[in-house]
């Protein structure tokens, strides 16, 4: 991860909280709870990342516009929308910055961390052994909410954002808003195996950049140069040359293919 280059084994030497007004409010005794700890590991669950500290643990959600940026204190400057900081013992500065105010920045003593509120349901992760199509097809079976309604949810399988169920199924060549229960075995292995794929390939060219977000070092995401239909609308499919639909499921933008997907 990039962060562990950075971070890791570093030490929080102060903790400047410029807004605590977020998804949840900030605690006030956050830079007293975070002097002197040390950084030990970072980790995700879903889409939130998990700091691990000497005492607890900083769970960070960075919502749908947020960024980490990471800056030798030299260079540091303060953002416009940059909400919490972090000054480490090596001369790194760690900022949170989120324009819309979406995300979050949580201290939580709990020595297992997965019984927190906020992780304690998830599903298993994407790319894990536990997202199956034996998994997928079991709970599919029972519910007739739309096959991406389904894979959104985190108590199915973690993390998977709109972008990227919008890939998967048009590369599994799925509607959709098909009901979950119609699916088959087959079907619901190949959504495994392509969800696998995609992410794979994602995570290895950055991750996927829309809009304003970019990792910490300020670098934009190039997966989305691979984008074969999400953001689409009105475009030809590059499969049928049939114009690509843009609809509404759960209030989320969805982009398919009416030809190539069923």
């Amino acid at each position: 991860m990039e962060l562990s280059a950075h971070c890791l084994q570093c030490t929080i030497i102060d903790t400047v909280i410029n807004n605590p007004t977020l998804r949840y409010r900030v605690n006030h005794k956050l830079p007293e709870l975070l002097y002197n700890q040390r950084i030990l590991e970072f980790s995700r669950r879903g889409r939130y990342l998990i700091m691990k500290l000497n005492q607890g643990h900083l769970i960070i959600h960075l919502g749908m516009s947020g960024e980490l940026s990471i800056r030798k204190i030299e260079h540091y400057q303060k953002k416009k929308h940059e909400h919490v900081t972090f000054f480490l013992n090596n001369n790194v500065v760690l900022s949170f910055c989120d324009p819309r105010k979406f995300g979050s920045v949580v201290f939580s003593t709990l020595s297992n961390i997965e019984e927190h509120k906020l992780l304690k349901n998830f599903g298993p992760e994407p790319l894990s052994s536990n997202f199956s199509g034996s998994y997928l097809y079991k709970l599919a079976s029972k519910t007739t909410k739309p096959i991406k309604t389904l894979l959104m949810d985190n108590h199915c399988v973690t993390g998977i954002g709109n972008i990227y169920v919008a890939e998967i199924l048009f590369a599994s060549g799925i509607a959709p808003a098909r009901p979950s229960r119609t699916l088959t075995l087959e079907e619901c292995i190949t959504i495994c195996q392509i969800s696998k794929k995609i992410l794979h390939d994602a995570i290895k060219k950055g991750g996927t950049t829309i809009k304003d977000f970019k990792n910490s070092k300020g670098e934009k995401g190039y997966f989305q140069q691979d984008l074969k239909i999400y953001g689409k609308n009105s475009q030809p499919c590059p499969r049928c040359n049939i114009f690509i639909t843009k609809t509404l499921i759960n209030n989320r933008s969805t982009y398919s293919c009416n030809q190539c997907q069923k």
